[in-house]
């Protein structure tokens, strides 16, 4: 089961590698970002919803504090890695991306006493010298006749992903642990208004 489960989260974060790129091309600030991003969000808590139909069941304040929590740094991880996508290569960024798990592993291991492994130790290495060298030679937009800047969106979206994987242990040991449905469907739904707000507020180009 925990190998279909890895090859799941494998294909499902390739595709979300593709689509994030087209949604790239989407400029930043606008109307049609914001409402794709909203789309996104709002399609993924319902889907959540259906997966998860007892979720509701019960629900705690604390839940809902760490829930929004989450929402924010779901908008962080998002919003960010998009923008990081329209300067920087996929293969960098996605990589660049995915060491965000060093935080929740090193948080993990202070403060939850989860054991750190050879190969936890090794990818938290490579973290620092994989983000200078991505750094040395921005990529350059044919249409933009200048060097694409996506190395500090990039870092940012590393970070919030980390915070992502802190917060889903934070919430896992707190005293609601079993509320784990709730808590990722409402930061699902609250990065959804967020967006959708935007969407509302911002300007058509």
């Amino acid at each position: 089961m925990n190998a279909i489960l890895l090859i799941l989260s494998v294909l499902l974060s390739s595709v979300r590698n593709i689509l994030s790129k087209g949604i790239s091309e989407l400029k930043f600030g606008t109307k049609q970002f914001f409402s794709m991003q909203a789309v996104i969000f709002i399609c993924g808590s319902f889907a959540l919803i259906i997966a998860n139909n007892n979720a509701f069941n019960s629900i705690s304040l604390l839940t809902v504090y760490y829930g929004f929590i989450y929402g924010m740094l779901l908008l962080s991880s998002q919003y960010c890695y998009t923008y990081a996508l329209k300067g920087g290569n996929i293969g960098i960024c996605s990589t660049i991306y995915s060491f965000g798990f060093i935080f929740p592993t090193l948080s993990g291991n202070l403060f939850w006493n989860e054991k750190m492994t050879i190969f936890n130790i090794i990818g938290i290495l490579l973290v620092i010298p994989a983000i200078i060298i991505s750094g040395m030679k921005p990529s350059k937009r044919e249409n933009s006749g200048e060097m694409g800047n996506y190395i500090v969106p990039l870092v940012l979206a590393m970070l919030s992903s980390g915070g992502l994987g802190i917060m889903q242990k934070v919430q896992q040991n707190s005293a609601y642990p079993e509320q784990k449905g709730f808590f990722v469907i409402f930061a699902f739904a609250i990065a959804g208004i967020v967006s959708l707000t935007f969407s509302l507020l911002s300007r058509k180009t």
